[in-house]
């Protein structure tokens, strides 16, 4: 086989090489795809009416599995979303992104007492409480990865590579994320309205869209959807 591609190139004149290189290029690109590929979003809601925590989960065809916390919700919510967690098997959080605005702080305390997390990171939108500091505090005594985002303008999102966050307040209370692949059609925006509902929206990698919402309820409730 190997004879015959040299044949090949000899009687293009296309250099070894810039194939070889082309060859490889594709690959690596095909492989990153890849491990975003089987991607799923996970909302759980528990019977309090508080903030839902939302967990995005990458499962690749090699690897292990992505957990990436886009919301943690509230303290309530955050043990729901540990039950769905648990059923999948999760083991290790590749990170919590929490803001220092969110209505109801103390999601991410518990997932990271209960969880193995890699990176945590706080979007300060607002100057962190005592409760932010501690948490903080405890964070890097656990050996968690620390950022600390310094929100200064909607239009200035945070890397977290292959990542870019976007997050900011309204004028009501309501409360904006948003997430997207870089270079890719990829995107989740959340929306906690003044209503006390959470709106998810999401475009797969397909580029197909969807909505979801999530009005506040007596009940709790865990809900996924496949990308």
């Amino acid at each position: 086989m190997k004879d015959q591609i040299k044949k090949v190139l000899q009687l293009s004149g296309f250099p070894e090489w810039i194939f070889l290189v082309t060859m490889s290029s594709l690959l690596t690109m095909a492989l990153l795809r890849a491990f975003f590929v089987h991607a799923e979003l996970i909302v759980a809601w528990a019977g309090d009416g508080s903030l839902p925590a939302v967990c995005y989960h990458a499962s690749p065809d090699f690897g292990l599995s992505h957990y990436l916390v886009l919301c943690p919700g509230s303290g309530s919510s955050a043990s729901q979303l540990l039950f769905a967690l648990d059923k999948k098997g999760c083991s290790e959080l590749a990170c919590i992104v929490s803001s220092t605005a969110a209505p109801s702080p103390r999601g991410a305390r518990i997932l990271l007492n209960k969880k193995k997390v890699a990176e945590l990171i706080f979007l300060a939108e607002t100057r962190p409480r005592l409760f932010w500091q501690n948490l903080a505090s405890e964070a890097k005594y656990a050996g968690v990865g620390l950022r600390i985002c310094a929100i200064t303008s909607p239009n200035a999102p945070v890397d977290y590579y292959p990542w870019k966050i976007d997050s900011k307040r309204g004028k009501n209370g309501e409360m904006f994320w948003s997430f997207y692949l870089q270079n890719e059609s990829m995107k989740i925006k959340l929306a906690w309205l003044k209503t006390g509902e959470l709106q998810l929206q999401w475009r797969n990698h397909q580029g197909n869209r969807g909505e979801q919402y999530f009005p506040r309820s007596n009940r709790g409730g865990i809900w996924e959807k496949t990308l």
